[in-house]
């Protein structure tokens, strides 16, 4: 009953005021089902990933209903991080590496916060 309601909430992961504007534009989405038995544990694997990184370099997280998405998607869990895609459970180490490749695409002077 729980993870319905998260699939239906769309998670906002706070962004500081700070941020310049190229990295607010940054998003990590989930696609995730209802009958889905994997799309919980992906959800805390990018949730914990997103904050190991510092506030003001943090991603914004939608999780998002596959049945009710316009989008073409065959199998949930489905993660997307930039142009990478993880289809299933991901470790959290795969989804943390392209999280610092993601935000540091097109924003080189984040390193020194992030590295």
């Amino acid at each position: 009953m729980v993870f319905l309601l998260f699939v239906v909430f769309i998670y906002y992961i706070h962004q500081s005021p700070t941020n310049s504007e190229s990295n607010m534009k940054k998003k990590v989405f989930i696609y995730t089902g209802e009958k889905c038995i994997f799309c919980e544990a992906a959800i805390k694997i990018v949730l914990n990933a997103i904050r190991a990184f510092p506030s003001e370099v943090r991603p914004a997280l939608y999780i998002i209903d596959a049945d009710k998405s316009r989008d073409d998607i065959y199998s949930v869990p489905l993660i997307k991080i930039g142009d990478l895609e993880f289809s299933g459970l991901p470790s959290f180490d795969d989804v943390k590496s392209a999280l610092y490749q993601f935000i540091l695409s097109n924003n080189n002077e984040i390193c020194s916060l992030a590295c």
